[in-house]
């Protein structure tokens, strides 16, 4: 057969081009699962990092909510905060020597606490943003000192008062780690309220009022000897009975804590505190409009037993009291705490840093008297910085309460979540606005709550991610949860 060249050409051409084309074919088909295998080898990464966070994340929280945690810390925690409280050594001479408790009982407390932290977490405290925001303003005191205009006033208050706060505040923060715990406090503070309402109200009602011209006081010389200051504790209690009042099961606790919200509101009429009145008035308002959604007819009925109250057990001369608050020429008292309102505020503006140096600010002020404002206090005390890390600290847990107040509204399984939040949300708002008429910005009134609000929102999460756990087997809807740590 006689040779082609063209035709020959023609098949080796087309035989090359359908190789060509089949490994062009085998190339992009390796290429496709070369691709989906990276695919899937980073999709089955990020799933497994994922599940290991996840993991992560659910074990810190198993082993911050371990009831077996700082178990003996939270009783020397009990114990300390009872003295503190109620101070044994002043009801008798027999009991004299329990001076000293407070001091031993805060020593040992930190032995048990660091060592059951260090082993617990392998750190000395959780840090959420409040834990960072309180460190930041204990550090900024301890800078204050140097340059105070009185060094040993500085260190006094700063070493006999704000630092014990920060150390029991950070105590509470890793300690309140059950449910149990979070209540067993409230209901102390509860109780600790009810009982000094009481005794100040039988001492006013037998005239017995020391120096402070017809207002209740208490006559242990603790942190409530002051009608200001005890106004203060009922006010940020108050709605915390409320709150129990309501999500109680049982109709004796509810009894209890209604006639425990009632005897603290007279307390409060008794103090003469127009910051306690506003404090009251802030908290009720507040508790009225988010408890209206679940308790229309409930939180009706408080309202004008509340109204009631006033009517019949605020006691004579309140109302031009109160009165005051609006026109304080009348009054001598509230027209020297607009001058020192004025002055102080003056202190902070002029001093931005650092301040005049913690509890230096009464030197500046008029006839070394204090500023009767926990907000002036810190911006006069330690500076503007220090000021905008103080709201902070009081904003911070409000908002991310009313988050759990909005995941739990319609969910009857997580009620004790939901009236806790509210009635926590209103012991702040009572602190801000009672606060604002004394200085207790390095006291642990507003500390406690803001420890409340943190437990309360990691005992939270802990829940959630039960829940999570519970329902992994089958069909699951992400519930967006509260951040334990960090921001």
């Amino acid at each position: 057969m006689p040779f082609r060249a063209d035709s020959d050409y023609e098949t080796v051409r087309r035989a090359s081009v359908s190789a060509d084309a089949e490994s062009d074919s085998f190339g992009i088909q390796r290429f496709k699962k070369r691709n989906q295998d990276t695919k899937l080898h980073v999709s089955s990464h990020r799933g497994l990092k994922a599940k290991q966070d996840d993991g992560n994340r659910k074990l810190v929280l198993e082993q911050w909510s371990s009831s077996r945690g700082h178990a003996i810390t939270f009783i020397a925690l009990l114990t300390y905060t009872a003295i503190a409280y109620f101070r044994p050594y002043e009801l008798s001479s027999a009991l004299a020597w329990t001076s000293v408790l407070p001091y031993w009982i805060a020593i040992g407390m930190l032995v048990i606490f660091i060592p059951s932290q260090l082993i617990a977490e392998n750190s000395l405290t959780a840090r959420p943003k409040e834990v960072n925001l309180v460190l930041v303003l204990g550090l900024i005191a301890v800078f204050s000192i140097p340059q105070a205009i009185n060094v040993g006033l500085a260190w006094e208050v700063f070493s006999t008062l704000y630092f014990k706060t920060i150390l029991v505040f950070i105590v509470m923060i890793n300690v309140l780690r059950t449910e149990n715990r979070l209540r067993m406090m409230i209901l102390f503070s509860l109780v600790t309220g009810g009982i000094m309402s009481i005794s100040a109200l039988v001492d006013y009602s037998s005239g017995k009022t020391g120096t402070y011209e017809n207002r209740a006081i208490v006559s242990i010389s603790n942190m409530f000897g002051e009608p200001n200051s005890l106004a203060l504790h009922l006010v940020m209690m108050i709605p915390l009975a409320v709150v129990l009042t309501l999500s109680s099961g049982n109709i004796l606790k509810r009894a209890l804590y209604f006639v425990g919200s009632l005897v603290m509101i007279v307390g409060v009429f008794a103090t003469f505190s127009r910051g306690g009145f506003l404090g009251l008035v802030g908290a009720g308002l507040l508790l009225a409009w988010k408890l209206a959604r679940k308790n229309r007819f409930a939180v009706l009925g408080i309202m004008i037993l509340a109204t009631v109250a006033v009517l019949f057990f605020a006691p004579g001369g309140y109302g031009a009291r109160v009165t005051s608050i609006f026109n304080p020429s009348g009054e001598a008292s509230a027209s020297a705490r607009r001058a020192l309102l004025s002055r102080s505020i003056w202190v902070g503006l002029r001093s931005p840093l650092l301040g005049v140096g913690i509890g230096n600010l009464r030197i500046v002020l008029i006839h070394d008297q204090v500023s009767h404002n926990a907000f002036t206090q810190i911006s006069g005390d330690l500076g503007l910085i220090a000021f905008t890390l103080y709201l902070m600290l009081l904003i911070v847990p409000y908002r991310r309460l009313a988050t759990i107040e909005r995941e739990t509204l319609r969910e009857e399984s997580h009620s004790r979540f939901y009236y806790l939040s509210v009635g926590l949300q209103a012991s702040l708002l009572a602190y801000m606005v009672s606060s604002f008429f004394l200085s207790v910005a390095y006291e642990w009134y507003g500390y406690f709550i803001v420890a409340y609000a943190v437990a309360l929102r990691r005992l939270y999460s802990a829940h959630i991610e039960d829940k999570r756990s519970v329902t992994s087997a089958g069909i699951f809807t992400p519930v967006q949860s509260i951040p334990t740590e960090g921001g």
